[in-house]
């Protein structure tokens, strides 16, 4: 990655257990690694995250982490996470989960609070259903793709 640049990864669900399934995994390793991670999200996910951590074998000092994120739909708390992450010079990981339209407005938001300052990690999660069609359309905007619990190269 080069310096202020952001890292673009993508993934595609098909519910809200499935991005949670995926997501959490890597989010573990993000958080165990130190990074600030903020998840934008288009509904809450409070309800299924709370669910998914329950049944998941972790331990309860990583599952407290996973629920300590906030899984709201509150854009501008989020917005205030980033700034306040950016002042205190932390790695940052960024996850922006809903309709194409929603990841879009969230990039363009986020990339211009950043001016370049400096790069952070962004996983755009669409929604399949709705891109399914142009899946490969979209995998060629990004340089990696996150896939059960890890993130793999894109060639492009």
């Amino acid at each position: 990655m080069k310096k202020n640049e952001s890292k673009k990864t993508y993934m595609f669900y098909v519910s809200d257990y499935h991005f949670e399934m995926i997501g959490l995994l890597n989010i573990k390793k993000e958080l165990k690694a130190g990074k600030k991670v903020i998840v934008f999200t288009q509904n809450d996910l409070r309800k299924t995250v709370k669910e998914v951590i329950s049944k998941i074998t972790m331990k309860e000092e990583e599952k407290e982490k996973l629920k300590n994120i906030n899984w709201k739909n509150e854009d501008n708390v989020k917005y205030k996470e980033i700034s306040e992450a950016l002042d205190k010079n932390q790695e940052i990981s960024v996850y922006i989960k809903g309709n194409e339209k929603y990841i879009k407005e969230q990039n363009e938001k986020i990339n211009k609070m950043l001016k370049n300052k400096k790069e952070i990690s962004i996983t755009d999660c669409y929604d399949f259903s709705e891109i399914s069609d142009r899946g490969d359309e979209i995998i060629k905007k990004y340089d990696e793709a996150l896939v059960t619990n890890k993130k793999i190269k894109v060639k492009n």
